[in-house]
């Protein structure tokens, strides 16, 4: 027997599922990872744009941006090849400053973290750090958090 409930009943809870549904980008490079993600927060009825490392993320913020189309949320893994989290993110944050956008809030996903760490992360622009394993309610609950910090009004 398993002390988990099934992702059925954690999503029914009305306190974590909103009536508001965000374009979200996720920047992730693990399948499995991707996958639950993409399911919890498929099934709240949010919109999913998957880029598989920093660089694809960036280009997916970016093209966003230049429709006036942005991300109500970005999910950026720390390590990835070719790009990691800390790069795409301060790029993301430059890029914002450049052009004088509002900041687009970002969760980072860790495996592991320490207080440094997430004191590095939240210098570089990291708005919300979640931590392996990914349950629901912390998805949603971070989102909740880091919309209602940033203002974003839909």
């Amino acid at each position: 027997m398993n002390n988990f409930a099934p992702l059925e009943t954690n999503l029914a809870n009305p306190a974590l599922v909103s009536d508001a549904k965000y374009d979200i980008l996720l920047v992730e490079n693990n399948y499995v990872i991707q996958r639950i993600v993409l399911m919890i927060l498929t099934e709240c009825g949010h919109s999913i744009e998957l880029a598989e490392d920093g660089i694809l993320g960036l280009d997916a913020f970016k093209d966003r941006a230049l429709q006036n189309k942005p991300f109500d949320v970005i999910f950026m893994k720390v390590s990835m090849l070719l790009m990691d989290g800390m790069e795409a993110v301060q790029c993301i944050r430059a890029y914002e400053m450049q052009y004088e956008l509002s900041p687009t809030p970002i969760i980072a996903f860790l495996g592991y973290s320490t207080i440094a760490d997430r004191e590095l992360w939240h210098q570089a622009g990291i708005d919300y750090i979640l931590t392996h394993p990914i349950r629901p309610v912390d998805l949603l609950d971070a989102i909740s958090r880091v919309i209602t910090e940033a203002g974003v009004v839909l």
